[in-house]
Order: C-alpha cells, then structure tokens, then sequence
C-alpha cells in the first residue's frame, strides 16, 4: 500500500491530496477523505487531515422536563480533531486564524515535535458536552456539570480511534471545537471553511 511509504506530514498531506484526486484505489478511506463532508475535503486541501469529529450539537441540545415540574437543561457542541503540518506556512496561517475567530470557534494545538501546546482556549471553554438541572418555578439551577471535554482523557480516547498512525513527529495535532453549543455541523465546517480559505488567500 503507497501510505506505508509516508515518512513526514508534508508527503502524507500530497498522498491525501493524491487520494482526493482517486490516483490511488487502495488507501485507507479515512485516509484520503472519502468519508468525509465534502466541505470538510476542502479543508483538507490546505493540509487538515481529519480523523475524529462529532456533528449532532443540535440534536444533542434540549431540554428534558421532569415529570413534577423542572427540567434537565443539556448542551453540546460539535467538534473536529487533526493533524497539520508545522512545517507548512499555511497551516500556521489556518490555525492562527482560527485562534483569532473567538467569536465562533475554539482551538487547541500541540506542536509534536516540541510536545508544546501553542493554542489553548480558557479552562471554561474546553467543555464539549455539560448539563443542570432547572428546577421550581422560579428556575433555579444547578451548575453546570461537564460530560465531556477538550482534556487529556478526551484526547486519549480520540487518538486510538485514529485511522492511521503516524511514524514521525513533524506535525501539530488540532482540535477545532464550536464556541456556540447547539449549532449544525455545517455551521463549524463553514466557519473552518472560510477561514482556509482566508488563509490560502492571505485576506
């Protein structure tokens, strides 16, 4: 198989690029992208390389009501995890964008060459998913209790669902997350679409 051939990030994100165009039949379909959104591909192209997301926000956000009054108030927000090249000057562009869009996305970014987290949003913003409970007439609630999120367990766990593994340390691991909770995935595909193609243009 050719991805066995991939020795840096650089020639992995022009073997995707490759997969995209179908020059190989026997890549990995995660690998190359197929499985993804078609504006996620996109994104691709300036050398995200996803492997983990979550998409159901707005399904996940509600309100549960209890049978005596009160409700248990949910919320989640979607998320993409991936690798970029920190050789490559347009993904420090992306990913610097990125971090400056606080308005509509949160990032995190390590440099695995350095094990250095460059990006890192505050503590109160790493939440994925977190509910309370509302309760009484006057609604007074809880605080919020978080079920999940951008830790070292939430890491942990998304790294060994990675489709591939990588042989070399050239690259930065990213974790793009929703700064609004209960939102389409289209939403945060089209904010990290925009904002790729601000980085490729340099606007």
């Amino acid at each position: 198989m050719a991805v066995v051939l991939v020795f840096s990030m650089l020639i992995g994100f022009r073997l995707s690029l490759l997969g995209l165009e179908r020059y190989f039949t026997n890549l990995p379909q995660d690998w190359v992208g197929n499985n993804e959104p078609y504006i996620l591909r996109d994104t691709r192209r300036i050398g995200f390389l996803t492997y983990a997301r979550s998409g159901r926000a707005d399904v996940a956000t509600k309100q549960v009501p209890f049978p005596f009054g009160g409700y248990m108030d949910a919320q989640a927000r979607n998320y993409i995890c991936g690798n970029m090249s920190r050789n490559d000057p347009r993904a420090r562009r992306f990913i610097a964008m990125c971090n400056a869009t606080t308005s509509e996305l949160c990032i995190w970014v390590k440099d695995m060459r350095t094990k250095k987290i460059i990006y890192q949003p505050p503590p109160n913003e790493l939440w994925i998913t977190r509910t309370r409970v509302v309760s009484g007439r006057g609604g007074r609630a809880t605080d919020w209790e978080v079920q999940q999120a951008m830790d070292a367990k939430f890491r942990e766990q998304v790294q060994a669902t990675r489709p591939w593994n990588l042989g070399f340390s050239d690259y930065m691991e990213v974790h793009i997350w929703d700064r609004h909770e209960g939102r389409k995935f289209e939403t945060l595909m089209g904010v990290c679409f925009s904002v790729a193609v601000c980085g490729v243009s340099r606007c």
